[in-house]
């Protein structure tokens, strides 16, 4: 049926009737099948090798310091070989992948030999500790000398150590009558010379088949989840090893080593909320003026970030930094891409042949959190627009054009029949401009009501414009209410994680485009099982710690490369995260780099923040539409701030700044506030000798991030 869909999808007229009809009837036909006795073979292309043939590589020998220089484990005539027959005189020596496992399936091949007196196993859900020189978690015994013992569960945890499937208090306990009577284990000289190992591990279930023969089944519930497990970070997730035991002399090969990851029944559940241009105004805050009832409910909810930032502060760069877990200069968007919401095989020659689509794209080398989820087995769907690119790295099954009620709860249910946990990336786009014209349409929130922050003039106008700002925000705040409906109704509400985030500030002076906190600072919301409730944190967050959060909540592999840190030690009560002193932020006015256009970044460690730019002249700024257009966006501010520039000079000068191309401002180089004291930045520091200390700290940050994380745009000199 794989066969078929792909097929298909190359004819793309018929591909666009046909696929959304089979993609529902593959489970079905599946099932029927089961029905008939004929089992529906997973696609080859899930299994993913472990061993190459030819090198070590991705494995890693784990061993005590007086062992590191000997050569157990080697590659010989295209097999993994461990000998050390000549020598007993070792402690214990692993071979252990260096990619971690949830659930998953192994098969390898074995060769034992007669002569060997020692014995093997693959561990599995392990963790190394280089200080106690051990790997703690559980292994399938491989005897060669008892191979009545083959396939049998031994825990190698420290605290445990014992047989525990079958249940025994001391490994002699272990007698040949446990083995199955038609048990089948093979020596080199025998035809065939090879034992097929395959090993089931889904939740804490494990299954253990030798030579096509079932030799454990396992419910390890209590034993792989429980306290000693779980202070040694083993038995639900961690590497793979194959084992030499201490003193041990033996000599068994290994070849054919595969994986892969499987869909866990119990894995949680994904929503990711994302609201447009939302900067962090909304009731829960107490932003003045505004009513979001099921902003603040999930607030209470989950835990609410209250030093949450974004690294680039428009649409397509902000969300490739939360799909990659990447700086933009790293994952290759810089600015906004296109919008091209749908499947890569329904993509034209000219939408691929388009600009954008050439060089505003993450790079191929990079992966996503969504590739990542679709190789766990998860069903993925996402509303209204994707607006990054290539679509490659966005394999959703759905993309969906409305978001409401029924799109969530239709998609749930979509995901339920497929049998397999979901991910929906909810985006809503009413707090985008053009806001609720209140000329029109009657809004609930009243201009004398609202706040402006102090970079806006005080006009009616503006006021006009802020409180339509809002007016959008609480629509917004309906179509969330609508989705976690959806979710509470179809009963996974328990087992659903879900995240909350703006995906940076709104169109207005010291917004988006700009580094300033009301374009980079947003709401961020994390609720999920497990996870506190009705907590806030001033942890210093990066959108960039999204990604590892997701995949460390969801028990899944992190991405190779990331320039984020999970917050499941925030979440879960632990220490702030170590390490995340500082968050930055970065803007490259003409997109893609290299080009010789401004370059601004920044560097913030929750009180102090230092903007520094290069490239400055000529003056000119990626200027969004919608932050000065009327005509199209219904943005009032612009123009009004214009017209009252010399009762307002100050909120002229910053808008000068912003758009310094069409009003002649200048730029800065380097801008340094103190936001504790000064929250709407206005108040440059930088040239103020007492603030010396503070600019000197944050420019050697910023010159160390831009080392660390390959910065190619920017070359800042030492103070």
């Amino acid at each position: 049926m794989s066969t078929l869909l792909c097929r298909i999808s190359t004819d793309h007229a018929m591909g666009s009737l046909l696929r959304p009809i089979l993609r529902r009837a593959v489970p079905f036909l599946t099932a029927l099948l089961a029905l008939c006795g004929i089992s529906a073979a997973a696609p080859a292309e899930s299994w993913q090798p472990l061993f190459d043939g030819t090198s070590l590589a991705g494995w890693k020998v784990q061993s005590k310091p007086a062992d590191q220089a000997k050569t157990y484990w080697r590659v010989e005539d295209g097999t993994i070989l461990v000998d050390s027959l000549g020598d007993g005189d070792h402690d214990y020596v692993w071979l252990q992948s260096e990619r971690e496992f949830g659930d998953f399936e192994l098969r390898l091949k074995f060769q034992a030999y007669r002569d060997s007196p020692g014995n093997s196993g693959v561990q599995f859900r392990s963790r190394y500790d280089a200080t106690a020189g051990w790997l703690d978690g559980p292994q399938v015994d491989i005897h060669p000398r008892g191979p009545w013992r083959s396939g049998l569960i031994y825990d190698e945890t420290r605290g445990v150590q014992k047989w525990v499937s079958p249940s025994l208090a001391k490994v002699s306990d272990a007698k040949p009558e446990m083995a199955p009577a038609n048990l089948v284990f093979r020596y080199s000289e025998d035809t065939p010379a090879w034992n097929d190992l395959l090993l089931t591990v889904r939740g804490t279930q494990v299954r253990v088949e030798l030579n096509g023969l079932l030799i454990r089944e396992w419910e390890g519930a209590g034993v792989l989840d429980d306290a000693i497990h779980r202070q040694r970070n083993v038995g639900l997730r961690g590497h793979l090893a194959l084992q030499l035991h201490k003193g041990d002399r033996l000599k068994m090969r290994f070849k054919d080593i595969s994986v892969r990851e499987l869909p866990a029944a119990g894995r949680p559940n994904l929503l990711f909320i994302l609201t447009e241009d939302q900067g962090a105004q909304l009731g829960f805050v107490g932003t003045p003026g505004v009513q979001t009832p099921h902003m603040d409910a999930l607030a209470r909810s989950g835990v609410y970030f209250n030093r949450a930032f974004v690294v680039y502060p428009v649409c397509s760069a902000s969300k490739a930094a939360i799909y990659t877990g990447l700086h933009n200069h790293t994952n290759g968007i810089l600015n906004n891409t296109l919008n091209l919401p749908k499947p890569a095989s329904e993509l034209t020659a000219a939408e691929r042949n388009h600009v954008l689509f050439r060089t505003n794209r993450i790079q191929d080398s990079v992966p996503t959190w969504v590739e990542r989820l679709q190789t766990a087995g998860y069903y993925q769907g996402v509303t209204s627009k994707l607006h990054v690119l290539p679509n490659e790295k966005f394999p959703y099954e759905e993309f969906i054009r409305k978001p409401n009620h029924a799109a969530v709860a239709g998609f749930i249910e979509r995901a339920r029949k497929a049998g397999k946990p979901w991910h929906l990336f909810y985006n809503l786009g009413q707090s985008h401009r053009p806001y609720p014209n209140s000329d029109k349409v009657r809004i609930r929130v009243d201009p004398a009501a609202v706040k402006l922050p102090g970079f806006l003039p005080e006009t009616p106008v503006t006021r006009k414009d802020w409180a339509e700002y809002l007016a959008a925000i609480e629509e917004t705040d309906g179509l969330l209410g609508e989705g976690l409906a959806a979710l509470r109704e179809s009963g996974e509400e328990a087992k659903t994680l879900v995240i909350f985030l703006g995906d940076h500030g709104p169109t207005f002076p010291h917004g988006k485009m700009t580094l300033y906190d009301l374009g980079l600072r947003t709401p961020l919301i994390i609720r999920g099982p497990g996870l506190p409730a009705g907590q806030r944190t001033d942890a210093l967050t990066s959108t960039l710690d999204l990604a590892p959060t997701i995949l460390d909540l969801l028990g899944l592999e992190p991405l190779p490369r990331s320039h984020g840190q999970s917050l499941k030690p925030v979440l879960t009560g632990a220490p702030a995260i170590a390490g995340r002193d500082f968050v930055f932020a970065e803007i490259s006015h003409r997109g893609p780099l290299p080009n010789a256009g401004l370059q601004e970044r920044s560097v913030c460690d929750g009180r102090w923040k230092l903007i520094y730019r290069e490239k400055l002249t000529p003056p000119w700024r990626q200027v969004q539409a919608d932050s000065k257009q009327w005509e199209t966006w219904g943005n009032r501010s612009y123009a009004d701030i214009v017209a009252n520039k010399s009762q307002f000079p100050e909120p002229y000068r910053i808008l000068t700044e912003m758009d310094p191309q069409s009003l002649g401002g200048s730029l800065l180089s380097l801008e340094l506030y103190n936001l504790e004291t000064d929250p709407d930045e206005l108040n440059n520091l930088a040239a103020e000798t007492r603030h010396r200390p503070e600019l000197v700290h944050l420019h050697a940050a910023l010159r160390r991030w831009v080392n660390e994380t390959g910065d190619p745009a920017v070359q800042p000199a030492p103070l």
